[in-house]
């Protein structure tokens, strides 16, 4: 373990595995509780309910995500909340609706046992545990009413989005649900300004913050997604359409595609495998993208540097003709293999004529 990894471990701690889930504390999210333990242990307490409770909601969109057969990663513990790394792609409204939706169902679950468990102690006699129980039940109500909240990225504005995806484009229902949220937190910012509620005025600035990335974000899925469709349409040889597709996608993908696919036109077969792979993931990394569109230009062009030097060995040992042919036969750049056809064509017509 390198000095990086062990920091990271140490300001990023592992909190355990849940359902085959990681659970980790981001260290803002340290530094947070330690010095709420300095200040008042017994606010740390509560928070500590809160934030077990924020784990459990989370876990419940890990676990409506699972039985949609989606890809979860970790969960990551901020101040602000929890955030599970759910892969749901956006071609995917309904499944963003039932993954989204059973995370407050799970502060419902709980309210409604706490408040069971209030009028059990109650009628026991025991007021300190229901006035507990009664505290519980009402933290688990103000954060199924706070994640419903049409602000993305909470729970609400997420399915706001998951609804309107299913009667308008993707990217145009991402937009609504992104302006829609920002409104709410304006209006949920000047309400805590109003009230002194100081925590709030804090958040919402980042929550809006939030939402405005993921404008950015689901336009560059849509650009991956536009570029998968040219690769694909590759490897099943359409070449003509994969060039016709390019124009689709922007030039902020700073690559040569209408080159690319040349070169693996001229270069059968060809391995899209890699690069389909990481287009496949509902949100590609860029950085993989990029690698895998420069992977797939240097194994067609080491394909064409191998056919140049079986013609150039096989001239300098003055191969006869006949063995040079069946070489160029062999070749993967038709390009170069049409030359070379022209090339030897060209070298018989000069030494017949050279013969007369």
């Amino acid at each position: 373990m390198n000095r990086t990894e062990l920091l990271d471990k140490i300001v990023n701690p592992h909190l355990g595995t849940y359902f085959g889930v990681p659970l980790y504390a981001h260290w803002s999210w340290v530094m947070m509780m330690v010095l709420l333990l300095l200040m008042n242990p017994l606010a740390t307490a509560l928070f500590m309910a809160v934030f077990l409770f924020v784990v459990l909601h989370e876990y419940g969109h890990i676990l409506a995500a699972k039985s949609q057969g989606i890809q979860v990663d970790r969960v990551v513990l901020y101040p602000i909340g929890g955030v599970a790394a759910i892969e749901i792609g956006p071609d995917e409204p309904r499944k963003e609706f039932i993954v989204t939706v059973m995370g407050p169902m799970v502060n419902v679950v709980l309210a409604m046992m706490f408040s069971s468990l209030v009028l059990v102690f109650v009628q026991l006699d025991w007021m300190v545990a229901a006035q507990v129980a009664f505290w519980f039940a009402y933290i688990n109500v103000m954060l199924f009413l706070f994640n419903l909240a049409p602000a993305y990225p909470m729970d609400g504005g997420r399915i706001f989005r998951s609804i309107l995806g299913q009667f308008m484009d993707y990217q145009k229902a991402n937009w609504w649900a992104v302006r829609v949220g920002q409104l709410t937190c304006l209006l949920l910012f000047l309400y805590a300004l109003a009230t002194g509620l100081w925590m709030m005025a804090l958040i919402m600035p980042l929550v809006a913050l939030l939402a405005q990335a993921e404008i950015n974000r689901v336009e560059v899925h849509a650009e991956f997604r536009r570029l998968r469709k040219v690769f694909a349409l590759a490897e099943l040889g359409k070449y003509d359409e994969a060039q016709a597709a390019v124009p689709a996608t922007k030039a902020s993908l700073h690559f040569d595609l209408v080159r690319l696919l040349v070169f693996c036109k001229n270069t059968p077969p060809v391995d899209f495998g890699p690069l389909l792979a990481v287009l496949s993931r509902a949100y590609p990394d860029p950085r993989r993208v990029a690698e895998e569109l420069t992977n797939l230009e240097l194994a067609c062009l080491r394909k064409q540097n191998r056919d140049l030097d079986a013609v150039l060995n096989a001239l300098e040992a003055d191969k006869p003709m006949e063995e040079i042919e069946r070489i160029v036969e062999g070749m993967t750049d038709q390009d170069f293999k049409a030359r070379c056809k022209q090339a030897i064509t060209e070298a018989r017509e000069k030494a017949a004529s050279s013969c007369e």
